[in-house]
């Protein structure tokens, strides 16, 4: 299942940022791929193929948005887009798993007697898994929010001139480590 989205997740990044921006990105490619990887880790071992691809499906598109909603609304200069591609597809792999978990492979997973009841929405489930699943965003809201303070507080970039220079240096009753000592020169 994880080949499968995240190769879903990789065709829909590249797609929708050439839409977008009108030239192909390998970053958002590769992230595209760790997207539909991050994205399909909740449900693969109770999901089918097509919900594999379909979690990947939205997984691209989803790591897009979600790299412009964390530079332009929240400015965090998230350089690698960790934010987006684990913290954005993570919500939505528990989101998917809720939806795309099919009773014989919950069964075969866990156990063979509750495939029927923690089923996916899209399987019969009766939306108990999914509203176990929309629980958990409103922790991730809130730990959103105390980012949101830490980022505008500044506290994640302190200017160098705060951090004394004493400790980026060796102490000086200890050497250097063996591979940092110059070689003798006889």
């Amino acid at each position: 299942m994880t080949i499968l989205a995240s190769s879903a997740a990789s065709i829909s990044s590249t797609f929708f940022h050439y839409l977008i921006n009108g030239y192909l990105e390998p970053q958002a490619t590769c992230n595209g791929i760790l997207s539909g990887l991050v994205a399909v880790t909740a449900g693969c071992a109770t999901s089918n193929a097509t919900g594999a691809v379909l979690t990947g499906l939205v997984a691209g598109p989803l790591y897009l948005f979600s790299v412009h909603a964390v530079e332009t609304y929240l400015k965090v200069d998230d350089v690698c887009h960790a934010v987006a591609v684990h913290g954005a597809n993570g919500v939505w792999g528990l989101i998917a798993a809720a939806l795309f978990a099919t009773p014989w492979y919950y069964n075969v997973a866990y156990d063979y007697d509750r495939g029927s009841k923690c089923a996916g929405l899209f399987y019969g489930g009766g939306g108990r898994s999914l509203g176990a699943a929309l629980v958990f965003p409103d922790d991730v809201e809130a730990a959103a929010t105390a980012g949101r303070a830490y980022a505008r507080a500044h506290v994640a970039r302190l200017p160098v001139d705060l951090v004394p220079q004493e400790a980026f240096a060796f102490p000086t009753t200890l050497s250097p480590p063996l591979l940092l000592r110059a070689p003798c020169a006889t």
